[in-house]
């Protein structure tokens, strides 16, 4: 039964073979006599249109062989030209998976463009210049040959928007030979979107296979055969790289590993060379080179390759390892960031090329200044099309700045933190800060043990943070935005003024103002103090109105002293406020010197910024006439007035009100120009007794002076025993000053005189020194 079963299996088998015959033989008859209608028939069946110069087709015992010559196919999705297709087909190997196509296919001079995708490039050209790369797309390795030729040779095939829309090959040469082993060599160029016109590049690889044709392991490698320009690579990147990338050479080397029908390893070498950087630095490399490394073992099973670990090591710079870098681990996320860590990295070979690229003048100074920076513990994630970089972990264990035209600096062990949301600080050692222009001494800086800023909309936020400089407290709380406006407030606490005159910037004030201040402050206490700052950095001091720098300032029994030639200020309790290039002082009272206490005081210091420096003073001052004459004794102003000796030979006694509108006083420059005043007294019941022989009493009025005149025109007074107007005008030409009196003797009833007897006194006293006598006319 069983013999008969197999019988009839071959003879069926027998009559399928031999019906494969016929029907081979009838299509080979219906090509080789009408080839014409049978391109037709194939072209209507596919909905093609096909033409060609020449087609033969011979039977063997597999299949057929066929030979084309300028074949031309239009489809709706495509369009295919051959100048030559020689091939051998096994029918049979669509029905067992385990046969070729056939022993050879030979390809001479073709094109294939894929329709679809050109017009799906055109729609992103327009709605989408710069498209995100499919990293996922990139990961997929899928690779059957089964059924692939024994032999094949393409010479001169381009394959056009395949793939990637714009996206275009040349293989110049392809030759594969599948045995117990495929071996591929290829060469070929890439041409994308204008961007890369047709770079060559090297292929190779050698696979076994499993025992389903699949491939099982091997290798591959993918050279750049002539350098690539790297400004036409710049090109397929977002805009934000092309400020900082170079014009160059660069050559990739690519090679990977497949093991167990999986990629095992791959290796990226980029080594570029002849760069000419955007940047004008003289020290930035002429060669780079950086080896990235994807192993398997990082690979999450799960993900299937879509989540990439590369170790990015063997960096060059002008063809120098860089020994001090730890390997850095890199990997894709989201298609837009990269997230990287490494154990230890020594920054100072990376220098130049990280000062070239920040925009910041300032910055990239301080940053080429840094004598030491090593870090540890990096890690972040950083955004590749825009080059932003939300998440930061670092730990500078040494940074060493010297002294230059910024303040010297060193931190130890200080770590950062930077997310899209918060940035904190934390360190356990003090900070170190040098700058002679403000301190002989390094400056000892303790921070709390950590220091976090907050991030609201568009703008970063710092609490209110406490920190000593020296044992003394300081505060500080502020936002910046990310356009540049920063806005802080600070206060502080020094406990003298001798302590604050060891912190003064004098190193950046003019010389002459540096005198005048470690003179001028002589004393005080209880210094307490805050300010305030809004604007950018890069516009300060706000010449322009454009921002606020202001420091404000309360000392307690201050002694000022502003002239030495002037009495010094005593038991001061002042407000003082700096602001860009302008010192103010306030006190609502203080004792002048010579028992004169003014109230109301206010002190401008102008131009600080300028070679010349200018004091003014405005006050009141209610005191005894006494001791008002003795205070412009001790100042200089008696003897610019010259009137030193007028008062010191006349009595004065009784209540004035001293108005002070205008002391001008230069402190640096200006020529050596004398002091300036302006004011006026309020005589109230005084009394002056001239060259102590004629009293002048009850005065009341008001006398104005200035640093070169004094003039009274209607004082009221009791002279010679009478009610009396008295003016008087100092004349510092002639050297006197004239007291000038009229009033009326007997205004009451008497037995000597009918009326009042009118008189007139016209007193002329000499200045001290003056040449000359005064004299004295009565009438």
């Amino acid at each position: 039964m069983s013999i008969r079963k197999t019988h009839h299996f071959l003879q069926w088998i027998l009559a399928a073979f031999v019906i494969y015959l016929l029907l081979t033989r009838v299509l080979i008859s219906w090509i080789q006599y009408a080839p014409e209608k049978f391109v037709d028939t194939i072209g209507w069946a596919t909905s093609s249109e096909i033409q060609f110069k020449q087609i033969e087709l011979q039977q063997t015992w597999l299949g057929f062989q066929l030979q084309v010559e300028n074949l031309k196919v239009r489809q709706t999705n495509f369009d295919f030209e051959l100048s030559r297709l020689d091939v051998d087909v096994n029918t049979f190997s669509f029905l067992f998976p385990s046969m070729d196509y056939g022993r050879y296919l030979r390809v001479e001079g073709g094109v294939y463009q894929s329709k679809a995708q050109a017009l799906a490039s055109e729609k992103q050209t327009v709605n989408r210049p710069q498209e995100d790369i499919d990293f996922d797309g990139l990961t997929q390795f899928t690779a059957d040959v089964r059924h692939l030729w024994q032999r094949i040779n393409i010479q001169d095939f381009i394959i056009s928007e395949v793939g990637q829309p714009g996206l275009s090959v040349h293989v110049q040469t392809l030759q594969s030979l599948k045995g117990a082993q495929l071996n591929v060599v290829s060469q070929f160029g890439v041409s994308y979107k204008g961007r890369l016109n047709y770079e060559k590049f090297n292929f190779r690889a050698s696979f076994s296979q499993d025992i389903w044709g699949r491939l099982d392991k091997g290798d591959f490698s993918l050279i750049s055969y002539e350098p690539l320009r790297v400004e036409n690579v710049e090109k397929l990147l977002p805009e934000s790289w092309h400020k900082i990338l170079p014009s160059g050479e660069l050559i990739v080397d690519l090679r990977g590993e497949l093991l167990n029908e999986r990629l095992n390893s791959l290796v990226l070498k980029l080594n570029s060379q002849a760069l000419s950087w955007q940047q004008s630095h003289p020290s930035l490399p002429n060669s780079l080179g950086l080896e990235l490394v994807w192993s398997a073992e990082n690979v999450d099973e799960i993900t299937e390759f879509t989540d990439w670990h590369f170790q990015l090591s063997n960096v060059q710079i002008d063809n120098q390892y860089i020994k001090a870098v730890s390997p850095i681990t890199l990997y894709f996320e989201d298609n837009v960031h990269v997230r990287f860590h490494s154990e230890a990295f020594d920054i100072t070979p990376f220098k130049v090329i990280v000062e070239s690229l920040i925009t910041n003048h300032q910055l990239a100074s301080l940053f080429d200044n840094t004598a030491e920076l090593k870090v540890s513990e990096l890690e972040g994630r950083f955004n590749w099309q825009t080059l932003a970089l939300p998440d930061l972990k670092i730990t500078l264990n040494k940074v060493a700045i010297p002294v230059t035209e910024f303040p010297g600096l060193a931190i130890q062990n200080l770590k950062l933190v930077k997310t899209e949301t918060s940035f904190s600080m934390a360190t356990d050692k003090p900070i170190w800060l040098v700058d002679t222009r403000i301190h002989k001494d390094a400056i000892k800086i303790e921070l709390p043990r950590s220091i976090r800023l907050e991030r609201e909309g568009q703008a970063w936020v710092l609490d209110n943070v406490s920190f000593n400089m020296d044992g003394m407290p300081f505060n500080i709380k502020g936002r910046g935005d990310d356009h540049g406006l920063l806005e802080l407030a600070f206060d502080f606490k020094f406990g003298t003024m001798s302590t604050l005159n060891r912190y003064m910037p004098y190193g950046l004030m003019h010389p002459n103002l540096q005198n005048w201040l470690k003179q001028g402050l002589v004393s005080g206490k209880e210094i307490a103090g805050s300010g305030v700052f809004k604007g950018k950095l890069d516009e300060f001091p706000f010449e322009k109105g454009n921002g606020i720098f202001e420091v404000h300032a309360d000392v307690v029994d201050a002694t000022l002293k502003f002239k030495p030639e002037w009495p010094a200020l005593k038991k001061m309790s002042a407000h003082i406020k700096f602001t860009p290039y302008k010192l103010s002082i306030t006190s609502k009272k203080l004792a002048l010197g010579a028992g004169a206490q003014a109230r109301n005081v206010q002190v401008d210091i102008l131009d600080l910024n300028k070679d010349d420096v200018v004091l003014i003073a405005k006050a009141s001052v209610n005191t005894d006439f006494k001791n008002a004459t003795d205070y412009l004794l001790l100042s200089p102003l008696a003897k610019a007035l010259k009137l030193d000796g007028f008062i010191s030979t006349s009595g004065f006694s009784g209540l004035v009100t001293v108005e002070l509108d205008k002391l001008w006083i230069p402190l640096v420059g200006y020529d050596n120009q004398s002091q300036r005043i302006q004011g006026s007294v309020s005589f109230k019941n005084s009394e002056i007794v001239v060259l102590n022989e004629l009293p002048i009493k009850a005065i009341k009025g008001l006398l104005t002076f200035s640093e070169s005149s004094v003039l009274a025109k209607r004082l009221t007074a009791n002279v010679l025993g009478s009610k009396s107007v008295v003016s008087v005008k100092s004349a510092p030409k002639k050297g006197l000053v004239g007291i000038y009196a009229e009033g009326q003797f007997f205004k009451r009833k008497n037995r000597y005189f009918k009326g009042s007897v009118p008189w007139k006194l016209d007193l002329q006293v000499p200045f001290q020194g003056a040449g000359g006598g005064g004299s004295t006319h009565l009438k």
